[in-house]
């Protein structure tokens, strides 16, 4: 397993990106009110929308529900609904050098574990906007694809998510389920807590083995107060209902 997967979590890993600005550096408050362009493309990717849908705004077309498009990824090339006026980066930025310098302790070692999963090609794409919930209110949302090699079993996944996020969030409350997806049997992991001494979130995991042995991890976070979990858990259900394989090349 890549030795920056060992190190970070997908929650952890996904709260600096958002409290930096990562997912705001097109302009405008990031979604946590981090200030934008706080995080820089090292990798050379840019923010980019979701691709459109076949058939316009507003439509349904093969399961997709009206106003939301496609997230794609090359390797392995696979298809994800979102809203369409979320924020797309595949794959991520790392961390501004300026922005890291101002860092210290849990703060720090967490954007440097996001920075190594960047560049060794774990973080495979970041989407982030806005979610409506019951009784008329929004939160923050973000979703954060993994993928990674080394787990031997589905189960060995599964702990070595539960380990990480134990390590990096302590005191992180957790319930495991399990889900049929549409490429087939997946654990979820519903996590909620602080990281650190602010930011309030509640994420749900989906983490299955893929055809080819690697692990995939797509990963479901609301943040603050007002993040329900029955909302992240409706939304990442379906999410996951568009799952699909695809032969579409990132452009």
């Amino acid at each position: 397993m890549a030795g920056g997967a060992e190190a970070t979590r997908r929650v952890a890993a996904a709260a600096i990106a958002v409290m930096l600005g990562l997912a705001g550096c097109t302009g405008g408050a990031g979604p946590s009110g981090s200030p934008a362009g706080s995080m820089a493309a090292d990798t050379g990717a840019s923010p980019v929308s979701a691709s459109p849908d076949a058939t316009g705004a507003g439509s349904t077309w093969d399961g997709l529900p009206a106003g939301w498009s496609y997230l794609y990824l090359d390797d392995p090339a696979l298809r994800l609904g979102i809203p369409a006026d979320w924020t797309v980066e595949t794959p991520p930025a790392t961390t501004d050098p300026e922005v890291m310098a101002g860092l210290t302790g849990d703060e720090r070692r967490n954007a440097e574990a996001w920075d190594a999963d960047v560049l060794q090609g774990n973080v495979r794409s970041l989407a982030s906007g806005t979610l409506p919930q019951l009784g008329g209110t929004t939160f923050d949302a973000d979703v954060v694809v993994y993928v990674e090699s080394g787990d031997r079993s589905l189960e060995e996944a599964i702990q070595r998510d539960v380990d990480v996020t134990s390590n990096l969030i302590p005191g992180v409350a957790l319930s495991r389920g399990e889900a049929q997806t549409p490429l087939g049997p997946a654990a979820t992991l519903t996590y909620s807590g602080r990281v650190g001494d602010d930011e309030p979130f509640v994420s749900m995991d989906y983490v299955l083995l893929l055809d080819d042995g690697r692990t995939l991890t797509i990963v479901f976070t609301g943040w603050g107060d007002v993040a329900r979990p029955d909302a992240i858990t409706r939304f990442a259900a379906q999410a996951i209902s568009t799952l699909a394989r695809s032969g579409y090349a990132v452009r």
